[in-house]
């Protein structure tokens, strides 16, 4: 499986002192599990999912043991399929590694453990893995932006902005970006090109219902008016007419384009002297403003390092309080 990573900048909840529950919410965050619905619930209520009793109860209080799947299913109580599900989500972001022979007496299939025994320096080997595919992502950024940049014609000339005047209407929507080693293209018509970097991002879903990506209002506006408008600003109306969508899909597109820091928002006067939000990609440049997503997006893996190492630092003080001792049969 091939490495992928769901990234948001949040800080951690250092204040907490549960550490199912800050792996719960830490899960959430790289895209192990959903926001809502546990897709791999099990045991009681979320903290009791097999993805966080997998991680937790066995890679992290026992480092030093290797687990096959069908070991944790018994000693975390889900079962086997859930737990193997939330094994290969741990492998795409590179925290396990596959472990050798099984110890006799153990259960059959592969065996997995945390590597290095912490999720702190396991956390390193996917901020290694992110890190590279910025440079990919932005590899990309630079070569659509040299095929487009000499057809753009040139962008109308539009008085300043006044300070302060953005119409600021829009709610601020949380940074979050996908990060995979999918192979992109560096050669292409400059819609492959784009279509190929808003399916990496995470901006175009995998699965579209069909419809092709180059006719989803995300694809039409990012390529046809920011993209091939370079510098030229555009109102909600001029950008509703290039993505031909209503009025609240078009909002949940530039919220979206514009919490990855690909755009920014100005406020010009229409004719009777009001303010009315105008958008544009940053710096007219596609190159340029990626620069600002790799920006925040290495912000948002060092803010992951720290959940890792605060998880980490649970965990250890569990491990080292005295466990209860089971009930005596009679």
């Amino acid at each position: 499986m091939g490495f992928e990573l769901r990234l948001e900048r949040a800080a951690p909840p250092l204040s907490s002192d549960d550490p199912r529950s800050v792996a719960l919410a830490f899960l959430r965050k790289v895209g192990v599990v959903g926001e809502g619905f546990d897709p791999l619930g099990g045991g009681e209520g979320a903290q009791g999912s097999a993805p966080v009793r997998a991680l937790v109860d066995c890679l992290m209080l026992e480092p030093d043991r290797s687990f096959s799947a069908a070991e944790m299913g018994k000693a975390v109580g889900a079962p086997v399929g859930q737990v193997y599900r939330a094994l290969l989500k741990f492998e795409a972001l590179d925290w396990v590694a596959q472990a050798g022979d099984a110890p006799k007496g153990a259960l059959a299939g592969k065996r997995y453990r945390l590597r290095f025994g912490r999720l702190q320096d396991a956390w390193r080997f996917t901020d290694l893995a992110a890190g590279l595919a910025l440079d990919r992502y932005g590899g990309l950024a630079k070569a659509i932006e040299a095929r487009v940049a000499p057809h753009r014609e040139k962008a109308p000339a539009r008085p300043a902005a006044p300070m302060g005047s953005d119409a600021g209407g829009a709610r601020a929507e949380a940074f979050v970006m996908r990060l995979c080693d999918d192979p992109l293209p560096r050669e292409g018509l400059p819609k492959e090109l784009a279509v190929a970097f808003l399916l990496a991002l995470g901006v175009i879903p995998d699965r579209t219902g069909g419809r092709k990506p180059t006719a989803l209002p995300a694809f039409r506006a990012f390529h046809s008016a920011f993209l091939m408008g370079g510098e030229r600003w555009w109102s909600f109306e001029e950008l509703q007419k290039h993505a031909g969508s209503t009025r609240p899909t078009l909002l949940k597109h530039l919220r979206r384009l514009e919490s990855l820091d690909l755009l920014e928002r100005a406020a010009f006067p229409d004719e009777f002297g009001f303010p009315r939000r105008h958008w544009r990609l940053r710096h007219g440049s596609l190159a340029r403003a990626f620069e600002f997503t790799d920006a925040r997006a290495r912000l948002a893996l060092d803010s992951m390092g720290r959940w890792a190492e605060h998880l980490d630092k649970l965990v250890a003080e569990e491990r080292e309080r005295p466990r209860k001792a089971p009930p005596k049969s009679r």
